[in-house]
């Protein structure tokens, strides 16, 4: 189903072999969210610390709630279809991060795909998923919109594993043969990004469907993104650098910079007028 994929610095431009509308598709991950009050007054100096080592990372100082305001900022300029935030928005799941989130939903016109990654779910403390699927308004597992017979789909493997659901309905998304986008937060088992995530940081970040550690369910999940003829891309995060590796011929799977850094990648889908 692509046709071309042209890459710049912070865009890609894919071109599917079928006519049809231009679509144009914010990501970002890794916001890493450091903002605590009194409802988390237990982990306030250990958010603290992390907000000050976060944003002397950051470009000319900037915080990750800039940054993050910032990202907002630029999608409701173009009006994107939709936004997704591909995981750990949240350096740790607190309150005041979750009013955040929301007040930055609230305001946005734009439809929105979150994906949790492994910081909200479990560092250091357990999420309060129900408020999350209230906020973002879908379920954190597994969510899909389909835009203009296009299907952006997010699937939550912040665990490292995905569910046997997952796995039914990953395949019964993609048996309607529709051109399909799909996010993650952990990034897929490639070779050269295996070599480059072991460089930066050994083993304490796996990657998904690693064959070695990896599980059946992972490995059945790696299988679908390596073989279903409509995948068009896969995003993800986590790693906290930017890579681009195929996994089907022309189907990319491109990995983002930290939100915290500025990172975020634009898609745009075109229409192929021959």
């Amino acid at each position: 189903m692509v046709k071309q994929v042209r890459l710049n610095d912070l865009s890609v431009e894919i071109t599917l072999a079928e006519s049809r509308e231009n679509l144009v598709v914010l990501h970002f991950a890794d916001t890493h969210l450091c903002e605590c009050d009194n409802s988390n007054m237990e982990i306030a100096d250990g958010v603290a610390k992390a907000k000050m080592h976060f944003t002397s990372a950051c470009p000319y100082g900037k915080g990750p709630l800039w940054h993050i305001k910032k990202a907002f900022e630029m999608a409701e300029r173009r009006r994107c279809d939709p936004i997704v935030i591909g995981g750990d928005v949240m350096d740790c799941y607190t309150e005041r991060n979750a009013d955040l989130l929301e007040e930055l939903l609230q305001g946005c016109l734009c439809d929105v795909l979150f994906s949790p990654g492994n910081h909200e779910v479990n560092h250091p403390v357990p999420y309060n998923r129900r408020r999350l699927e209230a906020i973002v308004q879908h379920d954190l597992d597994f969510f899909a919109i389909e835009n203009k017979e296009v299907i952006f789909l997010q699937v939550n493997n912040s665990s490292g594993d995905v569910s046997e659901s997952q796995l039914e309905q990953l395949r019964l998304t993609l048996d309607k043969n529709k051109p399909t986008f799909i996010f993650f937060h952990i990034p897929v088992y490639q070779r050269a990004l295996f070599s480059r995530n072991r460089l930066t940081w050994g083993d304490s970040q796996p990657l998904f469907a690693d064959p070695i550690v990896s599980n059946r369910n992972a490995l059945e999940c790696l299988k679908l993104l390596k073989t279903r003829s409509n995948i068009c891309g896969i995003f993800a995060g986590h790693a906290h650098f930017s890579h681009e590796e195929e996994i089907q011929p022309k189907v990319i799977q491109f990995v983002v910079s930290p939100n915290f850094l500025g990172g975020h990648r634009w898609l745009r889908i075109n229409t192929n007028r021959g």
